[in-house]
């Protein structure tokens, strides 16, 4: 997807990135930040602690930022939602209504930034972190709320090409994402 983006920004392509997933569903990832776990291999057994996966997802959005900035995209052009890595095709499938999941990972039931501090947990009076400022913070982890999102991001931008995981990709986001985003194409007619 990187060499696709590059060439389109290359020639004067207008190009938006829109990344569905927060990023904070990688154990390898959470693993470098939980204390004394770091150098061990995952594990089913085990449970990281929330706040080791929520600086997974920090971690993994610097990267995007960092990539996306490499390949030449404006820093506007790029859409992050947010929603819990690992769990989109739940959302699609069990959590569609305005019901939230809670991811298992993080403990949160909505999209991360707003009034979140940059360790992910609740301001609380007298805390001078600086909030992460995201136009999609706080909504709830719900399939009908990512698709309703989807649907205005593509009446939005009026993309002439539309790039998505494959339908038959073996990882679950993949497929969910392609699920969401083709029935939020429908919609915009």
């Amino acid at each position: 997807a990187g060499g696709v983006i590059a060439r389109a920004i290359a020639s004067g392509t207008r190009v938006t990135v829109i990344v569905l997933t927060d990023g904070d569903g990688s154990e390898p990832t959470a693993l470098l930040f939980a204390p004394g776990e770091t150098g061990k291999k995952p594990s089913r057994d085990r449970r990281l602690p929330a706040k080791a996966f929520i600086a997974a997802g920090k971690e993994r959005r610097k990267e995007l930022e960092h990539a996306a900035s490499r390949l030449g995209l404006p820093p506007d052009r790029l859409v992050e939602l947010g929603f819990p890595d690992g769990y989109l095709e739940r959302l699609w499938t069990a959590n569609w209504s305005h019901v939230s999941l809670t991811s298992p990972r993080t403990g949160r039931n909505h999209t991360p930034g707003g009034w979140e501090t940059s360790v992910g947990s609740p301001r609380q009076q007298g805390d001078d972190t600086p909030a992460i400022p995201k136009p999609y913070a706080g909504l709830p982890y719900s399939g009908i709320t990512l698709f309703s999102v989807l649907t205005t991001l593509i009446d939005s931008t009026c993309p002439d090409v539309l790039y998505v995981p494959a339908y038959r990709d073996l990882h679950p986001d993949h497929r969910a994402a392609f699920k969401f985003t083709m029935a939020a194409l429908a919609a915009t007619g």
